[in-house]
């Protein structure tokens, strides 16, 4: 999220307000999702693994390894590429990105859920599918 804020500012230099509404709605919002949960197994049963989670994304049809692309060094401007892990995948239907699923951080044993704004439902129905899969929950977080 820093790097879309770091790009506001800069869009300001430039642009009327009128004009970086425009520019965020057309491009920004392609990228932002809101985190809203996590799938981890039960309270007093085996950890969930990361190679349990990649032998699931490996399978999967509907998810998407997340693709590498270019972008620019937010403190000297220069030409990077931006990496994503692989054990963080792009829910995609119909062509449409609309939502994510990626590992937390490694001590924590869990996978987070994102949705793109107005997929919530059916990003919450691929997360409890994958729960079920791997034998674990989906809790949601208080917003």
């Amino acid at each position: 999220m820093a790097g879309v804020l770091i790009r506001v500012q800069w869009l300001r230099r430039f642009c009327t307000d009128r004009l970086l509404s425009i520019v965020l709605q057309k491009r920004v919002a392609r990228f932002v999702m809101e985190y809203i949960g996590e799938i981890h197994a039960p309270h007093g049963t085996p950890l969930l693994e990361l190679s349990m989670w990649m032998h699931y994304i490996e399978a999967a049809q509907d998810l998407h390894p997340s693709a590498v692309r270019s972008g620019r060094n937010p403190v000297n401007g220069a030409p990077i590429v931006l990496r994503p892990p692989a054990n963080a995948v792009r829910y995609v239907v119909d062509g449409q990105e609309i939502g994510g699923f990626s590992w937390g951080p490694s001590d924590q044993h869990h996978i987070q859920i994102a949705h793109v704004e107005g997929f919530r439902a059916p990003v919450l129905d691929r997360a409890q599918r994958i729960a079920v899969a791997l034998g674990c929950e989906v809790e949601l977080w208080e917003c």
